[in-house]
């Protein structure tokens, strides 16, 4: 499980399809970074999130197996919304751009 606040960490939970709680921030989405357009408040509306809670809640959201299970089929939608369909194999799609970047350049 990955816990943690805003930016790349939630990105990499959905990438790698790992159950993620998302703890809220007070004031987030006012901040220019996490304003209400960014794709960390818009996953809020789908992943599981908290405000600031004691250990006892954050132990049942962790305990909550059944909502873990609902959340595979949210995370596999967001990685296709949010990544390019190179799963397992990004790494030689990468190094096939660059072998070939002055090709892809060109087409600019």
């Amino acid at each position: 499980m990955v816990l943690c606040d805003y930016g790349g960490p939630a990105f990499g939970a959905i990438y790698t399809d790992r159950p993620l709680l998302l703890l809220n921030v007070p004031g987030a989405d006012a901040d220019p970074l996490t304003g209400a357009d960014s794709p960390d408040i818009l996953i809020r509306q789908v992943v599981t999130n908290t405000d600031p809670c004691s250990a006892k809640s954050l132990e049942r959201l962790i305990e909550d197996h059944a909502a873990w299970e609902q959340q595979r089929v949210v995370r596999r939608e967001l990685r296709q919304a949010f990544f390019a369909p190179h799963y397992g194999f990004a790494s030689q799609v990468a190094a096939g751009a660059l072998a070939n970047i002055e090709a892809l350049l060109a087409l600019r």
